[in-house]
């Protein structure tokens, strides 16, 4: 395009030498208004002048073109260059939302899983706090099957003649076996059949322990009591206090008969126990006469009168006083 533009220009000068006069002419009468110019003879001069102004007009057409284009197509870059900036972006994005439903899915898997953990323990500790409230039957679905073995059972025994062995006094260690009998006996012996279900009371681990016919317990069943002590330190997370004291007593008849009374097999647990028993100490037998023993053991109880001499019999186990 220079190039072109130097030829022009070369023809032009010599075009001014040659026609001086013509040229000066035709530039006034080029220069006229469209009202006051005159018809004139065609020349070369003004062809080239306007040839070259065509050409000039035609270059910064192209330049502007030009420009314009690249206006157009710089915009064009920018706007796709945003696309694709918001394409990544959304894709990103996506990935990230789909990665944090992902992560919260997972969490709320675990969160699921912890909930049925959490849901499983409190079902077993269920079961090992609420046995059956028949204690003459032994719990099916209750944890303590599996752990009140009958391993468990010898082993509260020992621990029971571990116990007596470290009592000195044969009169306190007579008082130690009749009171874990006793203890046991007035538990189940305030049970009456013929009470209202929420008041028949019976083996449930609890005690008047003021009331006259229980003096002297407190000796057995207390904070510093070795008998209690046992209890909450090695076997109140699988027994009940009625489990505990009913077989406790059962192994102080094996321990005092010499093994020949061994009540292992007819031993049941799952008994209820309760914190309050108020009047159960009235409904046990005062020393009257036999007219304490039917209303409590023939009528309240309703064992046989067999069942009952027998009962009493064990009043023979440990000690006697005035004050007891």
């Amino acid at each position: 395009m220079k190039l072109l533009i130097q030829y022009l220009i070369l023809g032009l000068a010599l075009l001014l030498l040659q026609n001086d006069a013509l040229a000066s002419s035709s530039f006034s009468s080029y220069n006229m208004s469209e009202e006051e110019q005159q018809p004139t003879p065609h020349n070369n001069y003004a062809d080239t002048r306007y040839n070259l102004r065509h050409l000039m007009s035609e270059k910064k057409k192209a330049k502007l073109l030009q420009q314009t284009n690249k206006k157009v197509l710089m915009k064009q870059l920018m706007k796709q260059q945003n696309n694709n900036n918001d394409g990544q972006g959304e894709k990103q994005t996506k990935k990230e939302k789909k990665k944090n439903n992902n992560n919260n899915n997972e969490q709320t898997g675990e969160e699921e899983e912890e909930d049925e953990s959490s849901a499983s323990e409190e079902q077993v500790v269920q079961k090992t706090t609420q046995p059956t409230p028949s204690p003459t039957k032994p719990l099916k679905t209750n944890t303590l099957s599996q752990c009140f073995t009958t391993s468990t059972y010898r082993t509260l025994e020992n621990d029971i003649q571990s116990i007596s062995n470290s009592i000195s006094r044969s009169k306190d260690r007579a008082h130690f076996f009749g009171g874990i009998l006793r203890l046991a006996a007035h538990d189940f012996m305030d049970f009456d059949r013929r009470a209202d279900t929420s008041a028949k009371f019976g083996s449930d681990g609890c005690l008047e322990m003021n009331h006259s016919s229980n003096v002297g317990l407190d000796t057995i069943w207390c904070t510093n009591c070795q008998l209690q002590q046992l209890y909450e330190e090695k076997y109140e997370q699988l027994i009940g206090v009625a489990d505990y004291w009913i077989a406790s007593a059962n192994a102080v008849i094996r321990i005092t008969s010499g093994g020949a009374l061994d009540l292992m097999n007819s031993y049941r647990w799952g008994r209820t126990d309760n914190k309050r028993c108020s009047g159960s100490g009235d409904r046990l037998p005062t020393s009257s006469g036999c007219s304490e023993i039917e209303r409590v053991f023939i009528r309240n109880l309703g064992l046989s009168w067999s069942d009952s001499v027998a009962l009493m019999g064990a009043h023979t186990l440990g000690s006697g006083s005035r004050d007891r």
